[in-house]
């Protein structure tokens, strides 16, 4: 039993280790709230005022330096993916192969492990069960049950929101990205009304802009992956500040895959390789996962602080424009 609960493998530490207005006007929060088209006109009637030198003598007290790049981010005409380029596998390393005899009963093994872990470490009986690292471990079953059975095609299913709010070394993550996204905001935003903005990547895990995931479900089910942002903001002026409202986006993707020379971070102890084989028989397919999460971020100029909602669900991909990923 021990052997079935801990042997559903998970990510390395290694993987995906990829370097670093007048009061008339509607309020902020209306303007996110109202959604995407809504929002665009509703932040063109609020940003009517020019945001020119002269109206913001009393709010900028140096020059204003006007550019388009600061930090990660740039301003874009029309937001699309960054360049990513993500870690390979055992086929990329080693090729293909034909299955073997030590194959076949090794497969049967894992998949013994596998119906075994989504059996006894779900979300009920998980967190009391010390093989389970008491923990729900169904992301990461179903993550590995998607290696055997989804065919390398593009998986969406994982809740990024869930991540967030479950695993410890996530939970400060938002405000992390947040307080990134307005200080270069700030920079790039000077004499601008609307405008659209696409951050280059963040990566998450060691060494990263955030930690690897703490628990080992999320070790398991995405370890370390690739974060980056796409915002439209709108400006207005209010009691002679600069008032920011930016509809924020965060992009997630990760490669499932097993890596040459790695080792299980949950157990320590499985080699990366017994599954690496798999890909290369052709029984099994590393894959990308992608998922994505919105907020509304309202602030005021050099304030420090803002306000951080969720303003509405993300669009399954085939609602999304095809543009961002190809």
């Amino acid at each position: 039993m021990d052997e079935i609960l801990q042997g559903v493998p998970g990510k390395t530490k290694t993987s995906n280790q990829i370097p670093k207005g007048p009061s008339d006007q509607p309020s902020v929060e209306a303007i996110l709230q109202s959604g995407p088209k809504q929002g665009v006109k509703a932040a063109k009637k609020a940003t009517d005022i020019s945001l020119t030198p002269t109206a913001q003598k009393d709010t900028h007290t140096e020059p204003v330096k006007f550019t388009n790049i600061s930090g990660r981010y740039a301003i874009v005409t029309k937001i699309t993916r960054p360049k990513i380029v993500h870690d390979g596998g055992f086929v990329e390393r080693y090729g293909r192969r034909a299955p073997t005899k030590a194959d076949a009963f090794s497969r049967a093994k894992w998949k013994a492990k596998l119906n075994g872990a989504e059996a006894t470490c779900g979300p009920i009986t998980g967190p009391l069960n010390p093989l389970c690292n008491f923990e729900d471990q169904t992301d990461a079953t179903a993550a590995y049950r998607y290696f055997w059975e989804g065919k390398g095609k593009d998986r969406w299913a994982i809740s990024y929101e869930k991540y967030l709010r479950s695993d410890p070394s996530a939970l400060n993550l938002v405000g992390q990205l947040v307080n990134d996204f307005i200080g270069h905001i700030e920079v790039i935003g000077k004499n601008r009304t609307t405008f659209q903005v696409v951050s280059g990547q963040y990566a998450i895990g060691e060494e990263g802009f955030a930690p690897y995931p703490a628990t080992v479900n999320w070790q398991r089910a995405i370890g370390a992956h690739i974060l980056w942002v796409s915002a439209t903001v709108t400006a207005s002026v209010r009691k002679q500040k600069i008032e920011y409202a930016a509809e924020m986006t965060i992009h997630m993707e990760d490669r499932y895959n097993f890596n040459p020379g790695g080792t299980d971070i949950g157990s320590g102890t499985i080699k990366d390789e017994e599954n690496g084989a798999f890909e290369m028989n052709g029984w099994a397919n590393s894959y990308m996962n992608y998922a994505a999460v919105a907020r509304g971020v309202m602030w005021t100029e050099g304030d420090g602080r803002a306000r951080v909602i969720v303003v509405r669900p993300v669009p399954p991909p085939d609602k999304m424009a095809k543009s961002l990923w190809e």
